[in-house]
């Protein structure tokens, strides 16, 4: 499960981390997000009722932007969204870390959806590197391709320039003959 330090809506009111993954508030909706049970009693990625306290409010003690992240976020550094600067986040009072730890169902279950999201990621790597050694075939093929097109070019650009300097012999040889002509025209 992925904590998400998170600023307040702008839209008046503050909206809790659960309510932003509801509502879909910064883009697309985790895998992990929150399901949401009758009227206000919400629940989290594991079936469990997660109350209004369930997220920490606190400034920034750099900039005083206002942070909201999960309750299982409580004392972890975490980099503030606004300024930066790394800050750690407040256990709220009463609060024992200890009372964060998961059941060992609930640490088997994210174990098994872990091995699952880094079988598929180790599946993408591999499709990615596939991926970049065609293009960099690609690309050697378009280099040599890009050279002999560069190479063609200064030949047909020498072979005009030799053109070009008969032309003006000829258009020489051609006003001399004209020339002669004249005179013995005369």
């Amino acid at each position: 499960m992925g904590l998400q330090l998170e600023s307040p809506s702008r839209n008046g009111g503050d909206m809790s981390q659960t309510e932003h993954a509801k509502s879909g508030v910064g883009g697309e909706e985790p895998a992990d997000a929150v399901a949401f049970a009758s009227e206000d009693g919400r629940i989290d990625d594991h079936g469990n009722p997660i109350d209004a306290s369930s997220d920490i409010d606190f400034d920034c003690p750099h900039c005083g932007h206002q942070l909201v992240i999960n309750v299982r976020g409580a004392g972890l550094t975490v980099v503030c969204t606004e300024c930066g600067e790394p800050i750690q986040v407040p256990i709220p009072d009463g609060l024992e870390i200890a009372d964060l730890d998961e059941t060992p169902e609930q640490m088997f279950a994210q174990i098994v959806r872990l091995r699952s999201a880094l079988s598929h990621a180790d599946e993408r790597i591999v499709d990615l590197e596939h991926a970049v050694a065609n293009l960099m075939e690609r690309r050697t093929t378009l280099e040599r391709a890009r050279l002999a097109s560069l190479h063609r070019s200064v030949e047909m650009g020498n072979l005009l320039h030799t053109v070009l300097k008969n032309q003006n012999e000829i258009t020489i040889v051609v006003q001399r003959i004209m020339a002669l002509l004249a005179e013995e025209e005369k």
